[in-house]
């Protein structure tokens, strides 16, 4: 059986929550990631995704820059813990029509799980055509 923490990425970026949404959009722009997790005093609150800045930023042609990342994230946050089978994960993931989950452990963010993880672990499993 594979767990959450054998795929997890534990590089996380996180930022505060009164933080902009052009924030978000640059650091996204600079690492080359699509989602960035939002703390209040170093504990995960919520998490915006670049989906969430088109479809509650540009969508209603908002200025990036006045608008909070508080008021955009996506809250309460679903989270997994390191030990749980990826099983449990992509359940998450399916019935909350989400594609990241951040990773919790005693109230820390240690690391991300991503659908993308879990297809590049089933990918070995699938034999090609």
């Amino acid at each position: 059986m594979t767990y959450v923490n054998e795929l997890m990425s534990k590089d996380v970026v996180t930022i505060n929550e009164d933080s902009t949404a052009y924030d978000v959009a640059k650091i996204m722009d600079e690492k080359n990631i699509g989602t960035i997790v939002i703390v209040k005093n170093e504990e995960p609150i919520g998490i915006v995704t670049e989906r969430d800045l088109v479809k509650r930023i540009c969508s209603k042609d908002l200025k990036s820059s006045s608008v909070k990342v508080k008021d955009i994230m996506s809250s309460p946050l679903i989270t997994v813990q390191p030990n749980a089978p990826i099983g449990l994960a992509a359940s998450l993931m399916v019935e909350h029509n989400i594609r990241r989950l951040p990773v919790i452990k005693n109230n820390k963010l240690v690391g991300i799980i991503t659908s993308r993880n879990i297809i590049r672990e089933l990918e070995g499993w699938i034999e090609a055509p």
